[in-house]
């Protein structure tokens, strides 16, 4: 624990000393770049009125390095990923951006589909039929929610967001616009993968969550052994839905003044329900389970304030889930809702170092969200399969996006950023370097640190910071755009 906590305070310092560092050297650096480039929160009007056609392939492969050993994995991995990416503009258009990947593990192999759509119509009005990507809650997207587009992952670290499934029309005018989407087909959350072997829930992902393998009888601990019912794929993805979205501003793609969201569609997280008998002969516990898609409403609203290179958002998110009864003895997990209110600011100073140089700020205060299994009389069970349907409760994050210096005129860029729980009293550290020598090769090189102040007995589930605060790992990787 002390060592913990030493490496928990030595990444606080890291950080705060990094973020003052890489100021004073963009601010003396000898080298320019001309004023410009695009921020992300400020692209817009990208023209549809041209037939002009693009087809990108990216090629990543990536070394990663765990300080500490685990039980499912090896200290040093392998990850390979391609993503590809088809557009078409103009009055009939497309976009396809698939991604594929595997870990060097076995049985890691790995895909998610962001964007696979086809509209028909002018950027003011149209309509699409697919899987396409929109700007629905800022609060749901920067902490990766989940709640109201699905995402996707392999660590709870790094996430790719995907859009709503089904059939969507839009109208958009210089100063308000409406999105009304039907989805007949539901795509969840993707997490570690998980699989039921030999009465365990295992993974080779030392990410994945895994829930209680023993249950206290007496004074004593004893097994739980798992198994996964066999389920039908169809009755996941045929559950549908709709959701309405409205805004006020001129910025209508990514900044609006004013936007609201309204849904009531299945709950992007698979919840579970569980048979559960004890062997008389070893007294050992045994649970069934069974993948059960449940609905809820959410709703969602956004208020941008922005001036010159200062930006800032107002975010409010909440949902109400729809439990069903548990059936007969078994035991269902029940969703407590959830309430998000955050704010975010973040001051552009790329016109006062002369290259890109971007400081933030957010903060969040998840309230509910908890996690109950209970029986058809509502009564708790003694343990819960998972407890919490978010991440953190309380989180602080400081990050600074940015360029360093220029070697042989291409920017070193750095990405670093710090997560703080003031509930559950743990920190995320995430540090990243890019560098391009070429138009399509890219560098990187980072770390991601995980400390928390107080170690939990290791007879209890915990937190994500908690369950795994010994992944602190170092990566470096390429790749190439063909």
């Amino acid at each position: 624990m002390r060592n913990r906590a030493r490496s928990y305070s030595k990444g606080i310092v890291f950080v705060l000393t990094l973020f003052m560092g890489m100021l004073a050297f963009a601010e003396t650096s000898a080298t320019q770049m001309p004023k410009g480039g695009t921020s992300v929160y400020s692209q817009n009007k990208a023209a549809k009125n041209d037939e002009s056609f693009h087809a990108t392939l990216d090629l990543e492969v990536k070394a990663i390095s765990y300080t500490e050993s685990s039980n499912v994995d090896s200290n040093s991995q392998q990850q390979a990923q391609i993503g590809l990416d088809v557009k078409k503009q103009g009055t009939f258009f497309t976009e396809s951006n698939i991604v594929l990947g595997t870990f060097s593990e076995p049985h890691s192999f790995y895909y998610a589909a962001p964007e696979v759509y086809a509209g028909y119509g002018s950027q003011q009005s149209n309509v699409v039929v697919g899987r396409k990507l929109e700007n629905l809650s800022f609060a749901d997207s920067f902490f990766h929610l989940g709640l109201i587009q699905a995402n996707s992952t392999n660590d709870n670290i790094n996430f790719i967001e995907g859009g709503l499934t089904g059939i969507s029309a839009r109208y958009y005018n210089d100063s308000m616009g409406l999105l009304v989407n039907y989805m007949p087909i539901f795509l969840p959350n993707q997490g570690p993968q998980l699989k039921a072997e030999d009465g365990k829930i295992v993974s080779s992902n030392r990410w994945a969550s895994s829930p209680p393998s023993k249950f206290k009888f007496g004074n004593e601990h004893k097994n739980i052994n798992y198994a996964i019912r066999d389920y039908n794929i169809a009755d996941i993805v045929s559950n549908s839905g709709f959701m309405l979205h409205g805004f006020i501003g001129q910025n209508k793609k990514t900044r609006p003044v004013f936007q609201f969201t309204y849904a009531k569609k299945p709950v992007n997280e698979i919840a579970l329900s569980r048979d559960t008998y004890s062997d008389i002969s070893n007294f050992e516990g045994y649970v069934f389970l069974t993948p059960i898609v449940l609905t809820h409403e959410v709703q969602a609203m956004d208020l941008n304030l922005d001036y010159e290179n200062f930006s800032s958002t107002f975010s409010y998110l909440a949902d109400q889930p729809q439990n069903i009864d548990a059936k007969n003895l078994e035991v269902m997990q029940n969703l407590m809702p959830l309430k998000v209110i955050s704010f975010y600011a973040s001051l552009d100073l790329s016109d006062n170092f002369h290259k890109k140089v971007d400081v933030y700020v957010a903060t969040a205060v998840i309230a509910g969200g908890e996690i109950k299994d209970v029986n058809r009389e509502k009564k708790q069970s003694t343990f819960n399969v998972s407890t919490s349907r978010t991440l953190f409760k309380k989180p602080l994050r400081l990050g600074l996006k940015g360029e360093i210096f220029f070697i042989y005129n291409e920017a070193l860029e750095a990405d670093a950023n710090m997560t703080y729980d003031q509930e559950l009293k743990g920190s995320l550290l995430s540090l990243q370097f890019r560098y391009s020598p070429t138009k399509q090769m890219k560098v990187s090189l980072g770390a991601d640190i995980i400390g928390v102040e107080n170690a939990l007995p290791s007879d209890q589930q915990g937190n994500f910071l908690d369950q795994n605060k010994a992944n602190d790992r170092f990566f470096a990787g390429i790749s190439y755009v063909f």
